[in-house]
């Protein structure tokens, strides 16, 4: 039914909405090359990826990460997710959404 396929529509966009866009900066050490995120989680732990540490700013501690620099890395392991951060150019651009937001897919 039509009705039906707009309440999907309506959840879709809710939870589009609380994406937050954020420049991932290098750490305070300039000239260490560190970035400013640490992430923990990933599908080898059963979790979604998530910010463990943010020196720099830009996330929050616990934020879900979607995207890293336009690639999706929900469903990756974390090595995988390290390996997307890593061969990033910079400034890295992510997408985030804080747990309390997550609506299952």
């Amino acid at each position: 039914s039509s009705a039906a396929m707009s309440k999907a529509t309506v959840k879709k966009l809710h939870w589009r909405s609380k994406v937050q866009e954020s420049f991932v900066p290098l750490s305070a050490g300039v000239g260490s090359g560190e970035l400013g995120l640490a992430i923990g989680g990933g599908a080898d732990y059963g979790e979604f990826p998530f910010v463990t540490a943010a020196p720099g700013g830009g996330a929050t501690v616990g934020d879900i990460i979607l995207e890293i620099g336009g690639t999706p890395v929900l469903g990756m392991t974390l090595g995988d997710v390290r390996g997307v951060l890593n061969s990033c150019p910079h400034p890295i651009r992510i997408k985030t959404v804080s747990p309390g937001e997550m609506i299952m897919f």
